[in-house]
């Protein structure tokens, strides 16, 4: 078994394992600790940048850190839905020139209560990846690489501030389906402003 293989599926086996967990049973609170609970809505702000792995390396260095805007919907308490756009930046190792992904991705993550106000969160997105020209709009399609269909698994820890205010550091397992060039890990921190 290839570590490619073995990374996927040990990421599988967590995810499956976390959400068959119960937290209330694992994390038993204090009845006089004050329990917050997630707003309903919430937009995101994140700083990341993204490490070429595997196949991608061979191709493809680190880039710059780039920001990612997005909205995320609470689920009942225990599901983050949200919807992301930005850009995955990498530079192309034979010529040193810029390569940027637009990225816009669907995430469907499941919230653990470890102890409030920190919350563990877990799941997959779906990203859909354009390799562009800068980072600019409008955009200038990168003709050297086709667009993508990609999929990731989301590792997070997020600490509730206050009521209006949530941090979260991210950590992200990412690939393209169809080809094997484009994939990474993306790292981010980032502030979630509760809306009204």
């Amino acid at each position: 078994m290839t570590n490619k293989n073995r990374l996927t599926a040990l990421a599988l086996c967590l995810l499956a394992s976390l959400t068959k967990l119960d937290s209330a049973k694992l994390f038993a609170q204090d009845s006089s600790t004050p329990q917050l609970a997630l707003n309903d809505n919430y937009l995101t702000l994140e700083l990341t940048r993204n490490q070429p792995i595997s196949d991608s390396q061979k191709e493809f260095v680190s880039g710059e850190a780039t920001t990612f805007f997005g909205f995320r919907h609470t689920l009942r308490d225990r599901w983050l839905m949200g919807v992301h756009g930005g850009f995955k930046h990498f530079r192309k190792r034979d010529s040193g020139e810029e390569l940027t992904m637009l990225t816009i991705a669907q995430e469907s993550l499941y919230v653990l209560r470890l102890y409030h106000p920190v919350y563990a969160v877990c799941g997959p997105k779906l990203l859909y990846l354009l390799p562009t020209i800068g980072q600019k709009f409008p955009i200038a399609r990168d003709n050297d690489f086709g667009r993508e269909i990609g999929i990731a698994l989301s590792l997070s820890l997020y600490y509730v501030l206050n009521k209006d205010f949530m941090f979260n550091a991210r950590l992200d397992r990412w690939r393209g389906i169809n080809r094997e060039v484009f994939q990474g890990i993306e790292t981010g921190f980032g502030i979630n402003y509760a809306l009204p």
